[in-house]
């Protein structure tokens, strides 16, 4: 089995060196298993460590969690995102879910889940009517390839989205930031792989 890889804080993100040592710690898991997106890997990012149970009120690593809730904030306030989609994907973390509560509460923004694999708009998105002008900034776990995210922007757009930007808890330098940038979708995270051990 591959050594779990080296995570670093992303440009713009403010992370405490020791709160990646415990991001690693707790959260990176080593075992093989396959992307939703078809590949294959070996470092599972498991937001249910870093959310735990209960919507979050027993959350494990608070500074991460507040960090993630300052750069929502920051990229709101800076790109004039003005609701949040979390993306749900099968099998998909529960922690997405819990995220999505705590993250809602602390930037003080509506919220919904997106699951890009269905196929009828009201199954797909939760709720199914988006605002007037609607700035999305899509929530997930981790961008790998991008693919789970362009699909949920897609189906944003179909609901009349204006535009949509990304953030992702992890970023495993795999692709997604230029699938995503190819189709105008900027893509934010909070820890990254280093550019020297990206794929």
């Amino acid at each position: 089995m591959a050594a779990t890889r080296t995570w670093v804080a992303s440009p713009g993100a403010e992370v405490a060196p020791e709160l990646l040592e415990e991001f690693t710690r707790v959260c990176v898991k080593n075992s093989e298993y396959d992307y939703v997106s078809g590949g294959h890997g070996h470092d599972f990012v498991d937001l249910d460590e870093l959310f735990g149970p209960n919507d979050g009120e027993e959350a494990k690593l608070s500074g991460l969690i507040e960090s993630l809730a300052r750069r929502i904030k920051d990229l709101r306030d800076a790109e004039g995102y003005n609701l949040l989609a979390f993306v749900v994907t099968r099998p998909g973390p529960v922690g997405i879910v819990a995220a999505r509560v705590l993250l809602a509460q602390k930037t003080g923004m509506r919220s919904m889940v997106i699951r890009p694999e269905k196929r009828l708009l009201s199954q797909a998105a939760k709720p199914f009517v988006l605002p007037k002008d609607a700035h999305v900034l899509i929530v997930s776990d981790v961008a790998t390839t991008g693919r789970s995210i362009w699909h949920a922007a897609e189906v944003l757009w179909k609901l009349g989205a204006r535009n949509c930007g990304a953030l992702a808890f992890a970023d495993r330098g795999e692709g997604a930031e230029h699938l995503l940038s190819s189709m105008d979708i900027p893509l934010y995270s909070i820890v990254k792989v280093p550019d020297s051990e990206a794929a």
